[in-house]
Formats: C-alpha cells, sequence, structure tokens
C-alpha cells in the first residue's frame, strides 16, 4: 500500500493547479474479490462493503438504532424517485423514503475517472443516510463536506482492516474525481475542501467529521 493518506492531503493543496500531472492506475478494490473491471461489479462491491461497515459502527459509535438505508440501485436520469425524477449526472440520498440511488451517466464516469469514483459517490450518498439519524445538533448545514468526511472514514478504516486495498495510481483517480466535482459556491465546495474533508475523515475516520 503506498502512503495514500499523505500523496492526498498533499495533492489537496495543489489540486487545481493546470500543471498537475494525472496519470492511469488501478483503482480501490474489494479485497476479497480483487480488482474490478467493470463498474457493475465495482458498484455492488461498494455497497456491500459500506453497508456492512456502517452497520457494525454505526450503532456503537452513535449509540443509535441504526436503519440502513433502502438502496434502489443504479437508475437513468429522470427515473422516478421518491424526492421526484433523478438528475443527470448524479447521486442521491432520498430522505423521504431513507433511499440512495446511483444515477447510471455518473457511474459511467469510472471509465474516464477511474473506479475510485464508484467507492466514493457510494460512501458519500450513505453518509448522508447516517447524518439523518444521528443528532441534528451534530450536522452541519450544508451536508455535502460532513457527507464527503464520512466517505473518506468509511473507506480509510475499511483499508486499515484489509477490506479494501489502496493500489498504485489510487491518487490520481482521487484527483481526477474532486477536480470533476470542483464546484465553487456550491454546497458540495471547492475541490481542495472536498479533498481536505475526505483526507479528515480518511486520518482520524468518521467521528472526526463531528468535530
Amino acid at each position: 500500500m503506498r502512503p495514500f493518506l499523505t500523496s492526498l492531503i498533499t495533492a489537496a493543496t495543489v489540486i487545481t493547479a493546470a500543471a498537475l500531472s494525472i496519470g492511469d492506475g488501478t483503482a480501490i478494490a474489494a479485497a476479497e474479490s480483487g480488482a474490478s473491471e467493470s463498474v457493475a461489479e465495482d458498484y455492488h462491491a461498494a455497497v456491500d462493503v459500506i453497508a456492512d461497515y456502517w452497520a457494525q459502527q454505526a450503532p456503537e459509535m452513535f449509540g443509535i438504532d441504526y436503519e440502513p438505508p433502502t438502496v434502489r440501485g443504479v437508475i437513468d436520469p429522470g427515473d422516478a424517485t421518491a424526492c421526484g425524477p433523478m438528475p443527470e449526472m448524479n447521486a442521491i440520498y432520498c430522505p423521504r423514503d431513507h433511499s440512495v440511488q446511483f444515477g447510471s451517466d455518473y457511474l459511467e464516469l469510472a471509465d474516464s475517472i477511474g473506479d475510485v469514483i464508484v467507492y466514493d459517490v457510494v460512501a458519500h450518498e450513505w453518509g448522508h443516510a447516517i447524518l439523518a439519524q444521528v443528532p441534528s445538533s451534530l450536522v452541519e448545514d450544508p451536508q455535502e463536506l460532513q457527507a464527503e468526511c464520512l466517505a473518506g472514514g468509511a473507506l480509510g478504516d475499511l483499508a486499515r482492516d484489509g477490506v479494501i486495498v489502496v493500489e498504485d495510481g489510487d491518487l490520481e483517480e482521487v484527483v481526477k474525481l474532486f477536480r470533476y466535482s470542483d464546484a465553487p459556491g456550491d454546497a458540495h465546495g471547492t475541490a481542495e475542501q472536498q479533498a481536505l474533508a475526505f483526507a479528515t475523515g480518511w486520518r482520524q475516520g468518521p467521528a472526526a467529521c463531528f468535530e
């Protein structure tokens, strides 16, 4: 495993630099199944490990009667959800029916960004499902960077436990991901803000997302 966290924090300070060179590489993979070549396989692996992680951690970590979100799966833009039509290039947690769903067009970005995006998107939306169940005094408004911190926290713990494996090329894929999702003035934050939120969770675990 390469020094992923140190590299990620460094990347967060230069992520918007035009001169940063991005290379190809392999991505985070479920340790028990090996590197996944298809988006569908990565998606199912990500859901499995994130679901298992929070089922084990949420009750003890937050002292709650944890209810996992209903996974509505991968759907196309415009398909109906309890929160309205699925937006283009998106994934959503819907509080109306406590569900998560993922846009097919968004997950297909894995073909150009790398399959790190699949793991991050699943972990991020699950983060919103966690925030919906913890005391409201712990939840930031807006929630997006806190949800990204929880994504980093869950994935970091899973990496330390050997459930997922960080491989050469993952840093480049994370940089690509945050470059793509850079949203100055939007609740999701800039690329640097997102990377730092993810890195905080990765380094310190989910508890750090509430400090």
